[in-house]
């Protein structure tokens, strides 16, 4: 598969290993996303790559060992008892500034918890130190837990840490180069932005197919891919899953979540924020809400790929075991344009914040309430410019032959009414599948453009 993006952080590890003193860099984020494609992208010849395995600790360092030994002859030929031993041993060998590249760190240090202890050490004095050491691991909480976390003998030592997420919408374009802007929109409504899951799609003819083989029958590759993702960083996945399919749904309040899951709401706090965490989960509050207010909020499932999988495959797993899988894409044929409809909304405030109509803007938000003629209103993109004097109103339907220009005047109209409304500037933004004829209508080509 092609190399895409991540001109950003291969600038950064470029940076960094190029500097005189050798660096300790710490690389993290979810599974599939291209972390281990991006640091053998960045190795040199000479460099050691590692890719970590479960098992004891004696296991785990003869296979290191091994990789060792193709840049060291012999080095393999030694057992060494620790990792404290084997460090000594490498840290003595000499020549040429090398990088020591150690994927799936968490899987040494949680067979061996002296480990972090031990890097500490190897850290302390870095003249003495001949290579550079990158590590990286999927578990988000153990790579928290290992380095990050300010209990941690690592804390503070790292001289770049970068977390690898998912690609923006834009670059799908890259991928599927004959495919139109409205399907690559549709396409990612499903897949996200994980390159991985674009590799899988690209094997077949077209999305139907790819949903099939890929999520509709207990055999597909992706079929138990959350459950995967979300052990790496918890332990019990009953109400994480439990979340994400209410949520998917569209029970997208913390009131409503703890009736439907008959727990007081309170006991969710914690198993939500931590899937915040993780990127699967985000709030949304209305455009200039408190921060701290938490009685409008809502919660939405952020990665499509995750909104997808429980809104569908999750609810139709008997269907699915049962070989139905021909119901199953019925189901998400009839309801597939509501569905890209919150992904669509979610992807133009995305564009509009990056300055798609206003280069000052830096966020956009929804916005639901009273106006002040004590109308209840919902506008699917709010945004204002630093200064205070731009105000966009942005609605989006995900539609084919929109007349935009009656919308653009209810716009126009509800602007007055906004309890935030001072006199600013307003400019009313349409978007739909197409686009459309008024100056401030957008479409599906010019919000993935600017995706990138």
């Amino acid at each position: 598969m092609t190399f895409y993006n991540r001109q950003g952080e291969i600038a950064v590890l470029d940076r960094a290993l190029a500097r005189p003193r050798p660096q300790f860099i710490v690389l993290y984020g979810r599974r599939r996303c291209g972390k281990s494609t991006l640091l053998q992208h960045i190795a040199n010849e000479g460099d050691c790559y590692s890719l970590a395995i479960q098992g004891e600790a004696s296991l785990q360092r003869s296979l290191l060992s091994q990789t060792i030994a193709q840049k060291f002859a012999g080095f393999d030929r030694a057992v060494y008892p620790n990792w404290m031993e084997f460090f000594r041993a490498l840290a003595d060998r000499g020549g040429k500034r090398y990088t020591l590249i150690i994927d799936e760190f968490p899987y040494l240090a949680k067979s061996d918890p002296s480990l972090p202890s031990i890097l500490q050490a190897l850290l302390e004095d870095r003249s003495k130190l001949p290579f550079h050491l990158v590590l990286c691991g999927s578990s988000q909480q153990m790579m928290e837990g290992t380095i990050l976390s300010a209990t941690s003998p690592l804390f503070g030592r790292a001289d770049e840490i970068l977390k690898i997420t998912p690609l923006l919408a834009g670059y799908l374009k890259d991928h599927m180069p004959e495919s139109t802007a409205v399907n690559l929109m549709e396409e990612y409504s499903i897949w996200g932005g994980v390159p991985r899951y674009w590799e899988l799609r690209a094997r077949y003819k077209d999305m139907p197919e790819a949903v099939y083989e890929l999520l509709l029958q207990p055999i597909g590759l992706l079929y138990d891919e959350p459950r995967r993702l979300l052990l790496d960083d918890m332990t019990s996945l009953v109400q994480p899953l439990s979340l994400l399919t209410f949520i998917a749904g569209g029970v997208n309040r913390l009131s409503e979540l703890g009736g439907r899951m008959e727990k007081p709401a309170a006991e969710l706090s914690r198993p939500l924020n931590r899937l915040i965490e993780l990127g699967y989960i985000e709030k949304l509050r209305p455009f200039n809400a408190p921060l701290r207010s938490n009685r409008q909020t809502l919660y939405r499932v952020a990665d499509s790929f995750m909104r997808f999988y429980h809104r569908y495959v999750v609810p139709n797993a008997s269907k699915i075991e049962q070989g139905r899988k021909k119901e199953v894409w019925m189901e998400i044929e009839q309801s597939k344009s509501g569905y890209c409809a919150q992904t669509w909304e979610t992807l133009t405030r995305s564009a509009i914040a990056r300055g798609l109509i206003d280069g000052s803007v830096s966020a956009c938000s929804p916005w639901w309430g009273t106006t002040k003629a004590k109308r209840k209103v919902e506008i699917d993109g709010v945004a204002q410019s630093p200064d205070g004097k731009h105000l966009i109103l942005c609605e989006c339907k995900w539609s084919e032959g929109v007349d935009t220009q009656p919308i653009h005047q209810k716009l126009a109209q509800v602007a007055r009414e906004l309890p935030f409304y001072n006199g600013q500037e307003v400019t009313t933004v349409v978007a739909t599948k197409e686009g459309g004829n008024s100056a401030h209508d957008i479409g599906a080509k010019e919000v993935l453009d600017k995706l990138r």
